[in-house]
């Protein structure tokens, strides 16, 4: 079992709340990863979510794929430096839930979405070779990328790429979770 990334843009004064209230972050996961147990005791009543993301955006789930997509992005399997370490796995971790849960701001979130948008699928080809990538330690992709599986991650760069400038367009934030 590996870590998965899900991904939300969020207009700033809804971010506000989430950073001064613990509980609000925890109601908002509530809302995206509803306990199948408590949705049966719900049955018949209509829930509202008080900090749930605007209803056009469902957010963006990156799976297990985001730790290789963070790589390929940054030729490094951890961190890295501004702006595209922020595109996957660096930002600031929301006070009290701990790393796995963090965003960026609005000004962040349109240099993340610049510099993707200067990224290509070529650059991403490049750092995709099978010696750099085994010594990386990639989870799932201990032996490199075949042609189809880079394939399929090219997918998910594009959408990565489409929702930061979409964000940075809206002049959102970013809230991000790897659990």
């Amino acid at each position: 079992m590996g870590f998965e990334m899900s991904m939300w843009q969020i207009n700033m004064s809804r971010m506000e709340q989430f950073l001064i209230s613990e509980g609000a972050c925890e109601e908002f996961l509530e809302t995206q990863f509803p306990d199948p147990d408590a949705e049966e005791e719900d049955a018949g009543r209509q829930r509202t979510a008080k900090y749930s993301v605007d209803p056009e955006d469902e957010g963006i789930y990156m799976g297990k794929t985001w730790h290789l997509l963070h790589y390929l992005i940054t030729g490094t399997e951890e961190g890295e430096e501004f702006p595209l370490a922020y595109a996957v796995m660096v930002g600031h971790p929301v006070e009290g839930l701990g790393g796995e849960f963090c965003w960026l701001t609005p000004e962040e979130l349109k240099d993340v979405a610049r510099a993707l948008d200067n990224l290509s699928k070529e650059d991403l080809r490049k750092r995709s070779n099978k010696d750099s990538m085994s010594k990386a330690d990639i989870y799932k992709y201990p032996k490199g990328l075949t042609k189809k599986q880079l394939e399929e991650v090219m997918v998910y760069f594009n959408k990565l790429k489409e929702y930061y400038k979409d964000a940075a367009k809206k002049g959102n934030a970013m809230l991000r979770l790897i659990s």
